[in-house]
């Protein structure tokens, strides 16, 4: 998912992401598995994703960057063992 240089430039605000929501441009049609951070040639920071959608030119994976992340992302889903322990008392 890239963002417009006028996207990336904003701060990603819970307003934003709820207009995304409501106009459709942010929906919950599918996940995305994060298995990796690379850096560009200017030093900015990508996660790379595994997409559910499917294959596409990169074979189903893409870059997102944090802004991306944090506009777009709906939920998270976590293995328990990547939780801290103090997390992991507050589930009990």
């Amino acid at each position: 998912m890239l963002l417009t240089e006028e996207e990336e430039d904003k701060a990603v605000t819970q307003e934003i992401r709820q207009t995304h929501f409501v106009n459709d441009t942010t929906t919950d049609d599918h996940n995305i598995h994060i298995i990796g951070i690379a850096k560009n040639k200017t030093g900015k920071d990508f996660y790379l994703m595994k997409n559910s959608e499917g294959e596409n030119v990169m074979g189903g994976y893409v870059f997102m960057s944090k802004k991306a992340l944090l506009l777009k992302t709906i939920s998270v889903l976590m293995h328990k063992d990547g939780l801290t322990q103090e997390v992991k008392n507050g589930l009990d």
